[in-house]
């Protein structure tokens, strides 16, 4: 896919979207081993581990030395309502995000599918201005 204008070429984020599941947790370890030391990250991850919410969603920036933040979803509804706002906050033009989703089916084709949809949404309103 060609890059419209107004989008960054490169990937300026990356969102990790994790459960429970045994691929969540391993992806949530291996979070843990790259951004070692990180208070606020250790926490917020505790925290989410001692909750009844489904969903963690890891929001790598590729700018600023890779600084991540995070935000939890209590099911897949509010996951879904989650990155709609992320694309309409955070993940404006010209951010160009990337996913990995580490969820068990059949969630993790609904959240592809969605995250892929606002994505096309967010290149069709560079190219015409108008949101669909």
């Amino acid at each position: 896919m060609k890059t419209p204008p107004g989008m960054s070429r490169k990937m300026t984020h990356r969102l990790i979207i994790t459960d429970r599941s045994k691929a969540g947790m391993d992806q949530v370890a291996s979070i843990l081993e790259i951004f070692p030391g990180i208070k606020e990250l250790e926490d917020r991850i505790a925290t989410w581990r001692a909750s009844t919410d489904q969903f963690f969603i890891f929001i790598v920036a590729a700018e600023n030395k890779g600084s991540i933040g995070a935000v939890r979803a209590k099911d897949l509804k509010h996951l879904l309502r989650t990155i709609e706002e992320l694309f309409d906050t955070h993940l404006l033009p010209p951010a160009n995000p990337a996913f990995d989703i580490h969820v068990s089916p059949p969630d993790n084709k609904t959240i592809h599918d969605y995250a892929a949809k606002q994505l096309l949404a967010t290149v069709a309103t560079l190219e015409t201005g108008v949101r669909p």
